[in-house]
């Protein structure tokens, strides 16, 4: 299984960025920042950043994020995650428990090799289809980093099957994959399906990951997916 999808999922990743490139230059401009940033280069970015923006301590403790972490934070009932309130918060406290190792181990790489760490991910709504890309800046302040997120592809989603009845279970759930936002087909579970009704708000989802995110882009979650309840939509990050 590995082998067929791998090839194809690096094909269209190859694509869509130099589709991304070609159509959004401020995402050319971003690749174009040095690896190890100072702390001034570290905050002009994150003043002129148009997405989720932050700093972090060397315990990955959050130290300042920009405007859009608050719009984000607003618009996905998570008031208490605005302004300044959240200002202390370990960031890995509030990624989802499926993806906390992962996410870990990236911070921690970025903070020992003091290397840029890209990873791309779906960020999609009911109503737009989005794919944004997280880059992981080395500050020249031993172990702090800059994480910054720009969007790459945004589009209508495609057609396809809105009865979210196929897929909620016998609790009334709805599992949904925190990487790809495909949702599970209880009847079938091995097929995956993007509903973009299942990410409305008011569904309740449990997020984990589906066969081909956890075996392409998560190996090492195998093992450590936690099921949970999501009463709203959450951010990758």
């Amino acid at each position: 299984m590995k082998q067929q999808v791998v090839p194809n999922i690096q094909r269209y990743e190859e694509d869509e960025m130099a589709a991304a490139k070609a159509n959004h230059p401020k995402l050319a401009e971003v690749l174009q920042e040095p690896s190890l940033i100072g702390v001034p280069s570290a905050l002009r970015i994150l003043g002129i950043a148009d997405r989720v923006s932050y700093i972090v301590d060397p315990s990955l403790s959050l130290t300042c994020h920009n405007k859009a972490w608050d719009k984000f934070a607003l618009e996905n009932a998570a008031p208490k995650l605005a302004g300044l309130a959240c200002i202390g918060t370990n960031i890995l406290s509030i990624t989802d428990e499926s993806l906390r190792p992962f996410y870990k181990d990236a911070f921690q790489k970025v903070q020992r090799e003091k290397k840029v760490w890209e990873w791309r991910y779906t960020c999609s709504s009911p109503q737009v289809f989005r794919r944004c890309l997280m880059r992981v800046h080395p500050i020249s302040l031993s172990g702090w980093l800059l994480v910054t997120n720009s969007l790459i592809i945004e589009s209508e989603h495609a057609a396809g099957t809105s009865d979210s009845a196929l897929y909620v279970d016998v609790d009334k759930q709805i599992q949904v994959c925190v990487h790809c936002r495909c949702s599970k087909r209880v009847a079938q579970p091995e097929r995956w399906d993007f509903v973009p009704a299942n990410l409305k708000p008011e569904m309740a989802v449990r997020q984990a990951l589906c066969p081909i995110c956890k075996l392409y882009f998560y190996p090492s979650c195998r093992e450590k997916t936690v099921l949970r309840e999501q009463p709203r939509q959450r951010d990758n990050r």
